[in-house]
């Protein structure tokens, strides 16, 4: 005769709690039981199995001594606790496919939801404020704060780094870096790029599939720019053919 099934609902073993019995069974009829670990996962678990100590935990545990940690089936680099430029990761704010994104602070004080291998990758590494404190403090440096290559340096680091901006999924979401005496440094620009603008003129990568760098970047008129895309390089994405349609590397500015 089966022996009875012990109702262990509510019960705790290490880090699981017991929500209940599941419809799963055993070779041998023995009953799974519903868990939730302390760090959200749950999972059904042989009750014999949490009553002798075999298993107490989803297996994050084993997980975080070795710095990583699973959420929802898929295994990621716990990133809480790291800073990345401004932002502090406070906490694993859930997924989208392979993807995981992240609760951070920046260090004024803003949260937000960021990409985990923009995080990595150094694509993100403020809220924005860092960009905006560089661009006033450049601007008030040179004084050409309204002048076009002004525009067309600061459009390049939008795209390329602020997650935020509408272009990002077509430059540094695809990977398009800046280098790096650039990025922080309009002086550092114009240095290489001021002595061949000329008025009407618009800055193009060469190479549309290189970097923003000296030995890629020129000034061209916006027809030579229109020509110069992915879409005519062959390899074709839907991705590539939607961008196309839109502004180039810095479309027409004001110019004063």
């Amino acid at each position: 005769m089966a022996r009875p099934i012990v109702d262990i609902t509510g019960n705790r073993y290490g880090k699981l709690v017991v929500l209940g019995i599941s419809a799963k069974r055993t070779p041998e009829n023995k009953p799974f039981w519903r868990v939730r670990c302390d760090c959200g996962v749950e999972k059904d678990v042989i009750g014999n199995n949490m009553k002798n100590g075999v298993t107490n935990s989803c297996g994050c545990d084993k997980r975080e001594k070795a710095g990583a940690k699973e959420y929802y089936g898929s295994t990621f680099d716990d990133l809480t606790g790291r800073t990345y430029g401004l932002w502090l990761v406070l906490e694993f704010a859930g997924r989208r496919a392979k993807t995981a994104f992240w609760n951070c602070q920046c260090e004024c004080g803003n949260v937000r939801v960021v990409n985990g291998q923009n995080l990595k990758r150094g694509y993100s590494f403020s809220c924005g404020c860092s960009q905006k404190k560089i661009a006033a403090e450049t601007a008030f440096k040179h004084g050409m704060s309204h002048h076009p290559g002004y525009a067309a340096w600061s459009s390049m680091k939008n795209r390329c780094i602020n997650d935020r901006d509408p272009d990002y999924k077509y430059y540094g979401a695809k990977g398009v870096k800046i280098w790096q005496p650039w990025l922080g440094s309009f002086d550092q620009f114009w240095q290489d790029m001021g002595p061949t603008w000329q008025k009407g003129l618009t800055l193009d990568r060469e190479n549309p599939f290189g970097n923003y760098e000296p030995s890629n970047c020129r000034w061209v008129t916006w027809e030579v720019q229109r020509s110069n895309k992915r879409v005519n390089f062959g390899q074709l994405t839907w991705e590539d053919i939607e961008s196309s349609l839109l502004d180039p590397d810095c479309g027409p500015v004001n110019q004063t």
